[in-house]
């Protein structure tokens, strides 16, 4: 965890948290969101990132692919 970062540890281990209420993100250091249901996950650079709600979301894609999620095609 980053210092200064008070985000609590996410249901998939270390670079994964739950979104705010909402949807957003739990800080400025995630940048993917992910469906839970789907296993798939989009970053900010994706088309579909803004329509996207998140169920978890990851520091880094690599994050999410450890945990066996893939991306949004």
């Amino acid at each position: 965890q980053a210092a200064g970062d008070s985000v609590p540890p996410g249901p998939f281990g270390p670079g994964s948290a739950m979104p705010r209420p909402g949807g957003g993100a739990p800080s400025d250091s995630f940048a993917v969101k992910a469906s839970v249901t789907a296993l798939r996950y989009c970053t900010e650079d994706s088309a579909q990132f803004p329509k996207m709600v998140a169920e978890v979301w990851f520091r880094t894609a690599e994050d999410a692919e450890r945990v066996g999620f893939r991306p949004l095609s």
